[in-house]
């Protein structure tokens, strides 16, 4: 038996792509970003809600410091980048990262 793994986007349901960069390069062209710029986001994006996470459970002043500079360095990509203005809705929720 053989398994293979397709991707398809999030946001416009394209063709099945065959490997997950495929799929992150033809994503990241719906927010005007390269595949770079695109797994950068989502990783700023997921260290922030950790970091959130992590704070809502141990509250001290240098988990607030982490927290609050890594909502700094999304803010700045988002505004360098003209991501600011986007709804939640239209944001996926999983990168597919390794």
């Amino acid at each position: 038996m053989k398994v293979k793994t397709m991707y398809c986007c999030e946001f416009c349901n394209t063709t099945p792509f065959d490997s997950m960069e495929e799929a992150q390069k033809h994503e990241a062209s719906h927010f005007k970003l390269t595949r770079e710029q695109y797994i950068k986001w989502g990783k700023l994006k997921s260290v922030a809600s950790d970091l959130g996470s992590y704070l809502s459970m141990s509250n001290n002043s240098e988990n607030r410091k982490n927290f609050d500079d890594a909502i700094e360095e999304l803010c700045a990509f988002e505004a360098e980048n003209n991501l600011s203005n986007l709804g939640m809705a239209k944001i996926p929720s999983y990168f597919g990262f390794m």
